[in-house]
């Protein structure tokens, strides 16, 4: 079986939108970010191992998945965009909202994968179900590692650049 650092689409696309408005250079990150993506499908299907049959129901499910992931994501992207670019100019309240707003989408991200994981499961079967749980949250746990590396503290006053 391969051995590849995983990481869902979603959240790689998540960091490559998000990256580039925190600092140049992260070529590094922004390239294992187009080989896992031009990969993904392949890396999924290596570490579930699905029979045909398994394929035909998990394939449709697991692109539901994806596109609802992906307007999460979107989301998630414009909220941490606009952070990076006014972080060191917003006000308490301001942040306190940004803080609510990104807590709310990782408790809708949660959510869907518990979602997903009962249809998975469903079609599946629990123990396809709990590795593909499985993959997902490695791909997430390293995507949030990556966006702690890259996107800055907030300052310890705020800016007077209003």
């Amino acid at each position: 079986m391969r051995r590849f650092p995983v990481m869902i689409v979603t959240g790689l696309i998540l960091v490559a939108a998000v990256l580039p408005a925190v600092a140049q250079d992260k070529s590094e990150v922004v390239m294992t970010v187009r080989v896992i993506q031009q990969e993904h499908r392949q890396i999924m299907a290596d570490n579930l191992k699905l029979t045909p049959k398994e394929a035909s129901v998990f394939w449709p499910i697991y692109h539901e998945y994806m596109a609802e992931a992906g307007k999460l994501e979107a989301q998630y992207v414009a909220l941490l965009k606009r952070f990076v670019a006014k972080q060191a100019t917003m006000s308490d309240e301001e942040l306190t909202v940004t803080f609510h707003k990104a807590m709310d989408l990782k408790k809708q991200w949660l959510d869907l994968r518990v979602k997903y994981f009962d249809r998975v499961a469903k079609a599946v079967g629990v123990r396809k179900a709990a590795r593909f749980a499985q993959v997902e949250n490695k791909l997430a746990s390293l995507v949030e590692y990556k966006l702690a590396q890259a996107i800055p503290l907030v300052p310890r006053t705020a800016s007077s650049a209003k």
